[in-house]
């Protein structure tokens, strides 16, 4: 079964449809790209399940038309059924030539198709670019009375050009020569451009003489990474960009109603540490591998564009194995989103964010069962009934180990809080009885037990060196005593 477009932008040409079926829309990752107004990114579907064909918005902007009627679900196709993606029209099944009235080709939709057809058209005789400019003011010579007004003069000379016989000759080496003159003008402001551009940047570099001038290893490090799985009942994208010292994500989850956004500012040198990881990997020397069939009805497609210097290569791989290269310098940027985002979970599926969310809590409940074997086993529970938590917090309604997970953290988070309070006070009476070996036991499990970003923990660390240098002092006394 094909998919023919017709009218503007697009009129003419044609795309089989395979099983299980392709996206439309303005990406390039989508398998039918349509480049009009109007067109989401990601616009609609068209999906192949039991024999039939059906169409589906993806939540486009202005929606998808079927037969001029907005699609709002999953709709059967028949053949002849006219699509409108924005202001491109698609034509299911059977060919416009075909659908028109007597076999002819409908007629192309908008002005500027006509206008364009009209100016593709051969030219009459005598025509040139002196006839075209001179009827820009035939509305004038119309309201000055016509030709009749007109001096002899005018009217012998018009006699003149008519009746000579090698006129037309000389129309048609006059329009070359204007055309030639216009290229010759356009290539002459143009290298003027370029001339002030160089002598003002030359200019600078005296002013300045400590500038560099920017050499191509110094150039700055852009990086494009688009994951998409499409199966019948969802579609999952992530993207990552890297460009200007910048970082950001998306992820959209339509089935699971999961959508995020965040952007951050990155240090110049932490890019430079990530593009020397990436040259690392090779990616530069990758070729484009052939697209692979999916053997269920899902569809996955990843993208990667890394650019520095006069480096350039972009990667796209559809069901298929990647290379070595490409999984290693996707595994880098993904690392480096991690530390900088502080979001490991972004670049999951649903179902991979639920996978890691049960292994999460089944690690938490062994070390919440084993607290008191270990002092840190109770805030490694803790980290990790965190962790679930954050998994499954974007999932509309939540599972029930999210409600599960944030119960045992805030009973874990109470025992460890009253653990705390009681190692305290065990330290201040331990002092104030100058029990220094008690003190400084007291303080340093309140260390064990909390992470080094916990202001009690902080403040135990203070209190714990104070008494380690005054034991150390004391001991220290006591021997030159000895003496």
């Amino acid at each position: 079964m094909k998919l023919y477009f017709s009218g503007a932008p697009k009129s003419d040409g044609s795309v089989e449809l395979t099983p299980p079926g392709v996206s439309l829309g303005r990406e390039l990752d989508n398998d039918i790209i349509v480049e009009a107004e109007a067109a989401s990114r990601y616009h609609c579907k068209i999906s192949w399940r039991d024999g039939d064909w059906y169409l589906k918005d993806l939540g486009s902007t202005n929606g998808t038309r079927l037969n001029g009627l907005k699609v709002s679900d999953e709709i059967k196709l028949k053949e002849g059924d006219e699509i409108a993606v924005g202001y491109q029209k698609l034509v299911f099944g059977v060919s416009p030539a075909k659908k028109a009235p007597g076999g002819v080709p409908p007629a192309k939709e908008g002005g500027t198709e006509n206008l364009r057809a009209e100016a593709a058209k051969p030219a009459s005789k005598g025509t040139s670019p002196q006839s075209f400019f001179g009827s820009l003011f035939s509305a004038d010579k119309d309201k000055s009375g016509g030709a009749d007004d007109q001096p002899e003069k005018s009217k012998y000379f018009q006699k003149e050009k008519v009746e000579r016989p090698d006129d037309g000759a000389k129309r048609k080496h006059a329009g070359t020569l204007f055309y030639l003159i216009v290229v010759l003008f356009a290539f002459v402001l143009v290298a003027g451009f370029l001339l002030i551009e160089k002598l003002l940047s030359d200019q600078k570099a005296k002013t300045n003489p400590g500038m560099k001038k920017p050499t191509d290893g110094g150039a700055p490090l852009s990086v494009i990474y688009e994951k998409q799985i499409s199966t019948p009942d969802n579609i999952f994208r992530y993207e990552l960009r890297i460009k200007n010292n910048k970082i950001s994500v998306e992820r959209d989850d339509l089935k699971h109603s999961i959508r995020f956004r965040r952007q951050q500012e990155v240090a110049p040198e932490l890019l430079e540490n990530l593009k020397a990881e990436i040259k690392n990997c090779d990616f530069i020397g990758v070729a484009q591998p052939q697209a692979g069939v999916s053997p269920d009805n899902s569809d996955e497609t990843k993208v990667l564009t890394i650019a520095y210097g006069t480096s350039l290569n972009s990667v796209r791989i559809k069901n298929a194995f990647e290379p070595t290269p490409f999984r290693e310098a996707v595994n880098a940027i993904e690392s480096f989103s991690n530390d900088i985002l502080n979001i490991p979970t972004i670049s999951l599926t649903a179902d991979e964010m639920k996978k890691e969310a049960e292994d999460a809590y089944a690690k938490a409940e062994m070390l919440f069962a084993n607290k008191n074997a270990k002092r840190e086993n109770l805030k490694e529970a803790l980290k990790r009934y965190a962790y679930v938590i954050e998994l499954l917090e974007f999932f509309e309604p939540k599972p029930a180990m999210y409600d599960q997970a944030y119960r045992k953290s805030q009973e874990a988070k109470k025992l460890l809080d009253d653990e705390v309070k009681q190692h305290e006070i065990n330290a201040q009476q331990a002092a104030r009885l100058n029990r220094w070996d008690d003190a400084i036991a007291a303080y340093r499990a309140i260390t064990e037990m909390l992470d080094p970003d916990d202001k009690r923990y902080q403040t135990a660390k203070g209190k714990l060196l104070k008494m380690e240098e005054a034991v150390r002092i004391i001991k220290k006394r006591a021997r030159r005593n000895d003496r």
